[in-house]
């Protein structure tokens, strides 16, 4: 993700060949907000409560933000494809 953004930030789309990467962002962003929300869920079958509590947070206070960050990266993606 930091790649691409750094080329996109320095060198822009440059045509129509870079655009499609812009969309393979979004796989990893979903995967690991299913996956902190999957641990938060499943913690409690494998610690104690508190800490299954805490991991209950974390998954809502890390899935939010990366959410939010995917929805603005479909909004570029998406932008930036209609332009081309």
């Amino acid at each position: 993700i930091t790649m691409v953004w750094s080329r996109l930030a320095h060198f822009g789309t440059s045509g129509t060949a870079r655009v499609p990467t812009l969309w393979i962002v979004l796989g990893p962003l979903g995967q690991s907000i299913t996956v902190a929300g999957l641990l938060g869920t499943d913690s409690a079958l494998a610690v104690d409560a508190r800490l299954a509590d805490g991991m209950r947070v974390f998954a809502v206070l890390y899935g939010v933000p990366v959410w939010g960050f995917a929805v603005l990266w479909i909004c570029l993606a998406t932008a930036l494809t209609v332009r081309t």
